[in-house]
């Protein structure tokens, strides 16, 4: 008869009988082990050429050996392991063997001996370093992979020459203590037309110049005319234009001596590092375009307005507003800007502004680079190794296969696959023969050794191992055989008036290239009627 279990006050004896196990049944193991086989093994294909490589180097390399022992015991402490398997003590719970392969989870363990073939499967196809890993994610693993996936792509021409670097964090120039003592000027064209502008760090007020021509000599005479208007700063910042050249003999920088400034220029291709400048410019070419008619009225309202301070490019240069077509009361035009906080305010801007760009261009420190390293230039598509660190930020001098340039950190990418610069002629100079007979060259320079700045290497053509010339002749093309003609290989001489006697034959007549000159056969006929 039923009776519940609340009523029971005490259980039977058949509620606590156990249930008799019988050790061959193993139907749960079995239902496991299939489990595991169709989740694990349904993608490994064993005869896979690809995986039998794996498999016949993981039988033959002494980690995996060792590995395979410890998957049969207690692991010991990490300290007590050997050094080559202490950086699988992580990953010792996910170690397993299947199939006769070594693997952690569902990915392979890669011996170090296929490891860079491997790295070179990952790598095909040559995609960067996020896709690179996602692709050794599915497939295979080993200590550090993440490393050597990235100093892999790193050092991968092909990568470099069709890559580009990050942007650095922005570097903001200092307020000036006072207005117009730091200048920058650029030179920009509209519609045909050349101008120069020349913008104060201090107030941002900028003047705007129409150049007949983009010449030296018209540049000095616009700044003169600017700065006996506002004064001479203490210096100008410009980019690395012609006429601005950084030369102690330039006809620009006797100009800043004679007057007393200092100069800087900037990276070339690289606008950003005179930045105050391509600001005025883009704003002059705004009212350039939209202003055709009266630019002058627009250029007042420009410098008559509040800047982000509150403060217009006027006032800050000036002190004072300057008269337009508002109505202004007599007191707003006598009052005196109050410019005591103006440094603070222009700081809180400028660090806003930077933390701005640093965030939306997701900025980070580059490695410097060091005199000897041997770089890709981007923007000129060519290699190049590094002689030189200028004092500018960021700024370098590289010598390349043709020239010696000036680059900023952004357009040099770490050639580290490099040994010698491509291109390069080591020996420029005559050689003569030595005691043997033999031309000896000049000694090549190391990796990571300082090269002199040249100006333009020249290759220069083959030496002569019999004699070296004090002053060497052209080198001929090379001429296809001819067939000879005797009576037209000499030209006949002129004689001196009066002189009887007859001059031997000269030399065969050339081109400047070093081609010989053949007569027509109807020219020979002439001469000789001439003749007779």
């Amino acid at each position: 008869i039923y009776t519940p279990g609340k009523n029971l006050l005490v259980a039977d004896a058949l509620s606590r009988q156990p249930i008799p196990h019988h050790e061959e049944d193993s139907e749960l193991a079995e239902e496991v082990d299939a489990y595991v086989h169709e989740i694990s093994l349904v993608e490994i294909n064993t005869s896979d050429e690809n995986i039998v490589k794996v498999i016949q180097s993981q039988s033959q390399d002494p980690v995996c050996l060792q590995l395979r022992e410890l998957l049969n015991k207690e692991w010991p402490s990490k300290t007590e392991l050997p050094l080559e398997l202490r950086d699988y003590y992580s990953v010792r719970d996910e170690l397993c063997l299947i199939e006769g392969i070594l693997m952690r989870g569902n990915r392979m363990i890669i011996p170090a001996n296929l490891r860079n073939v491997m790295l070179n499967k990952l790598h095909e196809g040559h995609l960067g370093i996020t896709k690179t890993r996602r692709r050794a994610q599915c497939t295979m693993w080993w200590p550090n992979i993440s490393s050597d996936i990235e100093r892999k792509i790193k050092g991968c021409p092909t990568c470099i020459q069709h890559t580009s670097n990050h942007h650095e964090p922005l570097l903001p120039s200092t307020l000036p203590d006072f207005p117009w003592q730091i200048v920058s000027m650029d030179l920009f064209k509209f519609e045909s037309h050349w101008y120069l502008v020349v913008v104060d760090h201090f107030s941002r007020f900028f003047e705007l110049a129409h150049l007949q021509r983009m010449r030296t000599t018209d540049i000095i005479r616009v700044c003169k005319e600017l700065f006996s208007r506002h004064g001479i700063p203490a210096r100008v910042c410009t980019d690395s234009g012609s006429q601005f050249q950084s030369l102690q003999s330039s006809e620009f920088q006797c100009f800043a001596r004679e007057w007393g400034f200092a100069t800087t220029t900037s990276s070339p291709h690289f606008h950003q590092a005179n930045g105050a400048a391509e600001a005025a410019v883009k704003t002059a070419k705004s009212l350039l375009k939209k202003n055709k008619d009266d630019f002058e009225k627009a250029l007042l309202a420009y410098r008559n307005t509040a800047l982000e301070t509150g403060f217009s490019p006027a006032e800050l240069l000036y002190g004072r507003k300057l008269r337009d077509t508002l109505p202004f009361t007599r007191h707003a035009m006598v009052a005196k800007p109050n410019l005591s906080a103006f440094p603070e305010m222009e700081g809180e801007y400028r660090a806003r502004y930077k933390r701005n760009y640093d965030r939306r261009h997701r900025c980070h420190e580059l490695e410097p680079l060091r005199i000897g390293e041997f770089v890709w230039i981007s923007d000129l598509k060519r290699h190049g190794q590094v002689v030189a660190i200028l004092k500018e930020p960021r700024s370098y001098l590289i010598k390349t296969e043709k020239q010696t340039v000036r680059r900023n950190r952004y357009h040099l990418i770490p050639a580290p696959y490099l040994d010698e610069l491509p291109g390069t002629v080591v020996d420029s100079a005559p050689v003569g023969p030595n005691e043997s007979g033999s031309s000896t060259p000049a000694p090549q320079a190391s990796r990571g050794t300082p090269v002199a700045e040249p100006a333009v290497e020249i290759p220069t053509a083959k030496k002569s191992r019999t004699s070296v010339p004090s002053k060497p002749a052209p080198t001929p093309k090379m001429l296809r055989p001819s067939p000879v003609r005797p009576a037209m290989q000499s030209v006949k001489p002129r004689r001196s008036q009066g002189s009887s006697t007859s001059v031997g034959p000269a030399p065969v007549a050339a081109t400047r290239s070093g081609r010989p000159i053949v007569r027509p056969a109807h020219f020979r006929q002439n001469l000789l009627r001439v003749k007779s």
